[in-house]
């Protein structure tokens, strides 16, 4: 079978022109796609952005709370030490006065003993 020149000539254009065409849909395709990549990556990027942003915030919120408890907790630690100081003054006293009085009574039961005036044990 033989093909004149003219139906090889225009096969063979019709074949370059089929060649270009997907080479320009392929083009086409890329930039399309390269477009879209972009899009998504900026896209990506804001949500970065706004999920650094809620963490600092979320940072911040839980420095504010751990400080605000810390001080909750020194506070009442330091008004239990008090309070437990205000107790210690207190049975301290106690014991200082039955101490006192024990005294007393074994210097006047001495001083009978002895048969001496309980007088100077006042």
């Amino acid at each position: 079978m033989q093909f004149s020149k003219s139906k090889l000539a225009g096969l063979f254009i019709l074949s370059l022109l089929t060649i270009t065409g997907c080479t320009d849909a392929q083009k086409d395709s890329v930039a399309e796609t390269k477009k879209e990549a972009l899009v998504e990556l900026e896209k990506a990027k804001d949500k970065t952005v706004d999920l650094a942003k809620d963490a600092k915030e979320s940072a911040g919120d839980m420095y504010d709370d751990a400080k605000e408890t810390a001080a909750d907790t020194y506070a009442s630690a330091k008004d239990k030490t008090a309070d437990m100081l205000d107790a210690s003054e207190e049975k301290a006293a106690e014991l200082k006065a039955d101490t006192a009085a024990k005294l007393k009574a074994a210097c006047i039961a001495t001083k009978k003993k002895l048969g001496k005036d309980p007088k100077d044990c006042e």
